[in-house]
């Protein structure tokens, strides 16, 4: 088995001696189709998937918020330090809830704030309104201070999600919707958990394509003070390079998503993918000195290296 190993890697080895030109147009090929697929990319920013849907945790929560028919809510805070109890602000918020529960991917019958109480008027608000909605609020154990909080300088506004991934086109239209209605200003805040997910897996997003580049950049200055000759450094940083556009072409042309954990796979394998050139080049260098050839130095170095090198790939890779 083994001596079948050997034979076929520096089958391989000669190939690469013999023919270079051709190995580098058919990784040449080979990157630009799988480099090609990496715009099929579709991209997922749901922290709930850095775990299976089959792990036991998202089971039990998809269970509990069945049970009790919890939904994805976001949350509008309108906050004024002079109250908000009053008719203009009370009006102008009224006409954005009707408005709002006319957004698409919402669910309208689900949408809490001041006006759920009975008796609010569809048009404009009066003095006697402002005050009998005080008084339903007060009476009610409810609602109570939750849509209008007890200082009476904020109000909140409840938006159920029909779909978690319907949060950003929600909070643009609720924006927009703000602006319309007069209410738009430094005194609004949208928050809710799908709105904080989302936030969180757009900045990890944002975070691997910095940290993806600068780990690639320190392996490559770490290289270039051990080994001092640029063309050897750049080579293996090619090999690293490959490695990540051909793993992610795979990924992502054969339909799987981009999500959080995913997202760190070029920042994880740079590393790994020079690790062999490293022990190449550390023979390499070693050896050459001897022999003056570096073809004869090649066969030397692959034919002790070549079978160690390919099982702890191996073994990485399965691992990984």
């Amino acid at each position: 088995m083994l001596n079948k190993l050997n034979s076929a890697q520096m089958a391989i080895v000669e190939l690469g001696i013999a023919r270079p030109k051709l190995v580098l147009f058919a990784a040449l090929i080979a990157t630009v189709v799988l480099g090609a697929a990496i715009l099929r990319v579709e991209v997922d920013t749901d922290p709930e998937n850095m775990l299976s849907s089959s792990n036991s945790v998202r089971v039990l929560n998809r269970s509990i918020a069945e049970e009790f028919g919890t939904k994805n809510m976001l949350v509008l805070g309108i906050v004024e330090e002079s109250g908000v109890l009053n008719v203009d602000t009370l009006g102008k918020a009224a006409r954005l809830v009707s408005d709002i529960k006319g957004i698409e991917n919402i669910e309208p019958e689900g949408v809490l704030s001041f006006a759920s109480v009975s008796g609010v008027p569809a048009g404009d608000l009066d003095e006697d309104d402002v005050k009998s909605i005080a008084d339903a609020l007060a009476a009610d154990s409810i609602l109570g201070s939750r849509v209008i909080s007890e200082d009476g300088t904020g109000l909140a506004i409840y938006i159920p999600l029909r779909e978690k991934g319907d949060v950003n086109g929600v909070t643009s239209e609720v924006e927009r919707l703000l602006g319309v209605h007069g209410l738009a200003g430094d005194g609004n805040y949208l928050a809710g958990l799908p709105l904080a997910e989302e936030k969180f897996g757009r900045d990890r997003f944002i975070q691997m394509g910095l940290l993806a580049p600068l780990a690639g950049l320190l392996i490559f200055l770490l290289m270039y003070y051990f080994f001092r000759k640029l063309i050897l450094v750049v080579a293996a940083m090619l090999v690293a390079m490959l490695s990540v556009v051909w793993t992610m072409g795979l990924l992502t042309g054969t339909g799987f998503t981009l999500h959080i954990m995913s997202s760190m796979i070029p920042v994880f394998l740079m590393p790994i993918a020079v690790l062999d050139s490293i022990h190449i080049l550390s023979e390499f260098f070693e050896r050459y000195p001897s022999s003056k050839d570096r073809q004869t130095t090649l066969r030397t170095v692959y034919g002790e290296l070549a079978t160690p090198i390919t099982f702890t790939s191996l073994t990485t890779a399965v691992a990984f």
